[in-house]
């Protein structure tokens, strides 16, 4: 069963789901889909799944209460142009992204909800919001590993939040993400420079609007060796500390060179400023690349990414 949104009157609330051969774990997070206590309609992007991944999502079409709507994928695009195309079949307020191996409070939706609410009243229902939240921590069968993945990556969301860290570094998770219109009417679609959809999302809500946080996990994160952004175990965290991901530089830059194009005169020109002196860092040599973060204040956290930031890691 096939349904389309394009001519339906505007939703109040709908969740983005990306799924590419997920058969194993979806069903469970369908589940915890269906048991939200706040309706939303499910948008589903399949990437050409080769298992029974199809099979499960049109079983479910008709047990979601605020309906189901399936977008197939002609050809692969990968995460980040999945979550582009699938964010884009949204006409509602509200849209959350979705991993499909994880598993949502049901309270999830609610707790994102009344957050987003609550910042809209303050900043006006124009300005882009971005509402986050922290997730437990579990292994591939739901077993707690960490009570929080901010903590366990030692993540301040605070500063986090802020464009002088999120230029370099992102720790949000799309999974526990809630953004409103207009800060998709800004972020769509999202460019081929994009490191990663929720980077994307995070840095141009702090750079033309406002982040909110919530308080709390929202749901299950689940650690699998499937995982195409996971918690870094130790071999991860080696490698970074020894500066041999210095490749993501070019990331970086591409992604705020692609920001700027967009959004350069929609802007601060502090924030402009920040996001031209992350651009420079990519040809810097090392003394120019400690200038470059000292002079603007551009900072990973906690400190010793920071002091792996400035001998020239990744």
């Amino acid at each position: 069963m096939i349904e389309s949104l394009q001519q339906s009157p505007r939703q109040r609330l709908a969740v983005a789901l990306a799924t590419y051969n997920g058969g194993k774990w979806l069903s469970e997070q369908l589940e915890s889909l269906a048991l939200q206590t706040e309706v939303a309609t499910i948008i589903v992007g399949d990437d050409g799944s080769q298992d029974d991944t199809w099979t499960i999502l049109q079983r479910w079409c008709n047990a979601m209460p605020g309906g189901m709507c399936l977008l197939p994928a002609a050809q692969r695009h990968g995460v980040v142009q999945n979550f582009s195309r699938i964010l884009s079949a949204s006409d509602a307020e509200w849209t959350a992204c979705c991993d499909q191996d994880d598993y949502w409070d049901p309270e999830h939706l609610a707790q994102l909800l009344e957050a987003g609410h609550e910042l809209a009243e303050h900043t006006g229902r124009d300005v882009p919001i971005l509402v986050v939240a922290d997730l437990r921590l579990v292994d591939a069968n739901r077993q707690l590993l960490r009570q929080s993945l901010w903590r366990s990556m030692h993540f301040e969301p605070q500063r986090g939040s802020d464009v002088k860290t999120l230029v370099v570094m992102n720790m949000f998770a799309g999974c526990a993400m809630l953004m409103n219109r207009p800060l998709l009417r800004a972020a769509l679609p999202i460019p081929e420079q994009a490191v990663m959809h929720d980077w994307w999302l995070a840095l141009t809500a702090a750079i033309l609007g406002d982040i909110a946080i919530v308080k709390g996990t929202v749901g299950d994160y689940r650690q699998h060796d499937s995982n195409v952004v996971g918690a870094p175990d130790l071999l991860k965290r080696l490698r970074r500390t020894l500066g041999l991901r210095s490749s993501r530089r070019k990331g970086v830059a591409a992604q705020c060179e692609a920001l700027l194009a967009r959004h350069s005169t929609q802007m601060t020109a502090e924030k402009r400023t920040v996001l031209e002196a992350a651009v420079r860092l990519q040809d810097a040599n090392h003394c120019q690349r400690i200038g470059i973060l000292l002079r603007h204040g551009i900072t990973k956290r906690p400190w010793w990414r920071q002091l792996n930031f400035l001998l020239g890691g990744g």
